[in-house]
């Protein structure tokens, strides 16, 4: 799951990676608003997240995708820091997971299973690494629709796309519970399978350029 699907942090922040959070993150959004069976296709005001090596920030407006690049009032999810001074990117990306599971072996498929292997066998520091990832979860989206609110508008659903999506597809999965438990304003969520939706998206944003800001 290590690839740039995921999204990344801006130039100055980013280990050199230039505008790749910028194309990535639009595109994955992009893909879910074009494609024809895009989680994002019938609905106006929507939260998106990517899950990967980072997170893809998304935010569907009134119909518009935002481009949080040029939007300094949104914080993106590597802005956003948690009591304990980890960002939420840190405590909810599948990269971040592994990390702190054992930081010593390579971020992999096989580590994060055995971190949700271990949790359901309730082992004391995988729970916890998941209860985390769903504190980090609930501030994200309590960041969103404080945005929301104060445009006059509410979300319509939040979908959680790329990498994590397909993982939180299993049934009873341990990170989806924590996730529903931490949704507390339940508002409805969706998970997209369609890896292909940042490949879809960058080919749709040339015809669809003036549908972001």
């Amino acid at each position: 799951f290590l690839h740039a699907d995921a999204g990344y942090r801006d130039a100055q922040e980013s280990r050199g990676l230039g505008d790749v959070y910028k194309r990535q993150s639009l595109s994955c959004v992009l893909g879910e608003k074009f494609s024809h069976d895009g989680k994002l296709k019938n609905c106006s005001n929507a939260i998106y997240i990517g899950g990967g090596t980072g997170i893809a920030d998304g935010i569907l407006f009134n119909d518009r995708i935002l481009d949080l690049k040029i939007e300094p009032q949104i914080k993106k999810s590597w802005q956003i820091k948690m009591e304990n001074g980890d960002s939420i990117e840190e405590c909810f990306s599948l990269s971040g997971l592994c990390k702190k599971w054992n930081d010593n072996k390579p971020k992999s498929i096989e580590l994060l299973n055995d971190l949700f292997n271990k949790a359901i066998k309730k082992d004391r520091i995988a729970m916890q690494i998941l209860e985390d990832a769903g504190k980090a979860f609930h501030l994200l989206i309590k960041s969103r629709i404080k945005f929301f609110e104060f445009e006059g508008e509410y979300p319509e659903k939040i979908v959680i796309g790329q990498r994590m999506g397909q993982i939180l597809n299993e049934k009873n999965h341990p990170l989806k519970n924590v996730i529903n438990k931490y949704n507390v304003k339940d508002i409805p969520l969706e998970l997209s399978l369609n890896r292909n939706t940042a490949a879809l998206g960058a080919a749709q944003s040339a015809i669809h350029e003036d549908n972001v800001k």
